[in-house]
């Protein structure tokens, strides 16, 4: 049995779809795995495109995925989810995992270590290699957890020149959009 639950459990983490046909593969793998293990109904709009993602970018953003419908399957009260990857024009990776749950309020202040280990790290992981974590949601309304990726060092660099010219004095007009990138980008 030991074996059979170590053999299970690698799949899970990293499935063989991840290695063999992607991160989209990987992630309609995991949609029919919460299905079966959780009874949550994952619906899926994936951007077709193969994305050009290292192999640790790949495993990581699976991991994130999953982490991301574990917490609707412990939290949310709901089985169903949407999980949404697209790339935009500014060649940012976006995942979002969307609820219609229970929600939370954002205002309250989780007490520092109070905060889920999982969604901390993946925080952590994504502004160390310029990526962001947003989480939208109120009490009744649900959650939606977006995470995003630059997928090429240019993009990156555009977006970090960007947002260092639109600071002027102690004024700083920035639509919602805008103010929420500049809060994902690394200071330096």
């Amino acid at each position: 049995h030991s074996i059979k639950y170590a053999r299970t459990l690698m799949a899970e983490l990293v499935p063989p779809e991840l290695h063999q046909s992607g991160l989209q593969a990987a992630i309609r793998w995991l949609a029919d795995n919460m299905a079966k293990q959780h009874g949550l109904t994952v619906d899926l709009r994936l951007d077709p495109e193969p994305l050009n993602l290292a192999q640790h970018q790949a495993v990581f953003l699976y991991r994130c995925v999953r982490e991301l419908l574990i917490n609707v399957v412990k939290h949310a009260g709901v089985d169903r989810a949407i999980v949404t990857l697209t790339v935009d024009a500014e060649q940012r990776l976006v995942l979002t995992v969307e609820d219609h749950g229970r929600g939370y309020d954002p205002a309250v202040k989780v007490p520092s270590g109070d905060e889920h280990f999982g969604l901390l790290s993946i925080r952590e992981r994504l502004d160390s290699i310029g990526g962001w974590l947003t989480e939208d949601s109120a009490i009744g309304k649900g959650t939606t957890s977006t995470l995003g990726l630059y997928l090429s060092e240019p993009a990156l660099q555009s977006s970090l020149r960007v947002a260092r010219s639109s600071v002027s004095g102690d004024r700083v007009e920035q639509t919602r959009t805008e103010l929420q990138a500049q809060e994902r980008l690394p200071l330096e």
